[in-house]
Order: structure tokens, then C-alpha cells, then sequence
């Protein structure tokens, strides 16, 4: 296994690795091209994204699935990944979405009540407070 250097951010990648672990930039096309050269054509050499076939452009830093730059975003919510496919980013906005139902399920199932039953409760304590009020002798 050699180590070369990223063509994008310069760091010590292996020659088998189909992208940088660091950026995502593809390295198995030059690693390809080296060592297939006579077998492969220019059409087929080099990684092809997972979702439409065109050439890639990176590699997921979440899942290492190879994208082309329809396919990836920087928007989403695990962005502390940096770049994503578009299957991460959407499996990110339903664990958003699931913990938004959680909360919402709280607030209806817990809260609300407590609060509608402590508001009663102010009611009558208010009532009965302005009944002693209005009934009291020196008034």
C-alpha cells in the first residue's frame, strides 16, 4: 500500500483508496489510469456517482458513496460531516422531522394538559377569592 498526496488538500492518501478520506476528491481514476491504462477506455475510467452514472465529482464524507456535485450537498443536518450525498442528507431531515413529532407528542400529550388543568385551577382559586372579597363585612 503507497501513500500519495491528495490532488485537492494535499494530506497522504492510499493508492487503493477510491476517494479521499479528508475532502472526498476522487482518486481512483489516476490510481486507474496507471494501472489499467490498456484495459480501460476513456469513457469508463474513473468513479461514477451511485445515483445517475455521470462522473464523479466526490465522495460522501458520511456514507464514502462516490457522487457527482448534483448529489451532494453541503445543507443538511449532519454538518458537521461536510459534504453529503443526497441520501444522507435526507435521512438526516427525517430524524429531524421524527424528533419534531416527538416534541410535538410532549407538548399535546404532557404539557398542554398541566397547563390547561393549572389554569382551572387559578380560575376557581381567582373566583373564590373575589366571592370572600365581595362577601366581607366592612365592605
Amino acid at each position: 500500500m503507497a501513500l500519495t498526496a491528495c490532488r485537492e488538500c494535499q494530506r497522504e492518501v492510499s493508492t487503493e483508496a477510491a476517494a479521499c478520506p479528508h475532502c472526498g476528491c476522487p482518486l481512483a481514476s489516476e490510481h486507474l489510469r496507471e494501472s489499467y491504462a490498456r484495459e480501460m477506455s476513456e469513457r469508463d475510467a474513473g468513479p461514477k456517482c451511485y445515483h445517475c452514472g455521470a462522473p464523479a465529482s466526490r465522495a460522501c464524507t458520511r456514507c464514502g458513496k462516490m457522487c457527482c456535485d448534483a448529489h451532494t450537498t453541503w445543507w443538511n443536518a449532519f454538518s458537521y460531516y461536510g459534504r453529503v450525498c443526497s441520501d444522507c442528507a435526507s435521512f438526516g431531515w427525517i430524524l429531524w422531522v421524527i424528533g419534531l413529532v416527538i416534541v410535538a407528542i410532549f407538548f399535546f400529550a404532557f404539557w398542554l394538559p398541566g397547563w390547561l388543568e393549572m389554569k382551572k385551577k387559578h380560575e376557581e382559586f381567582d373566583r373564590n377569592w373575589q366571592k370572600q372579597w365581595n362577601d366581607f363585612p366592612g365592605r
